[in-house]
């Protein structure tokens, strides 16, 4: 992930605490305009075309292993 994203990841789904304190910060304007803008930066990386072609790259190997 991005500079500053990697608080939203959930490591464990189940920690409920950190899942509620990840929501309530993005609760806070300032706080969602900046992550908004980063994970739109970050998206902007990979565009459908990219991520069209590594689907289809896994499936491919995949098929290889099977």
């Amino acid at each position: 992930m991005a500079d500053g994203l990697e608080d939203y990841i959930l490591p464990d789904p189940r920690d409920i605490n950190r899942f509620k304190d990840t929501i309530c910060s993005l609760l806070e304007p300032a706080v969602r305009k900046v992550v908004s803008e980063k994970v739109r930066a970050l998206a902007e990386k990979y565009p459908f075309e990219y991520n069209y072609q590594k689907v289809i790259q896994i499936y491919q190997e995949v098929l290889q292993i099977s």
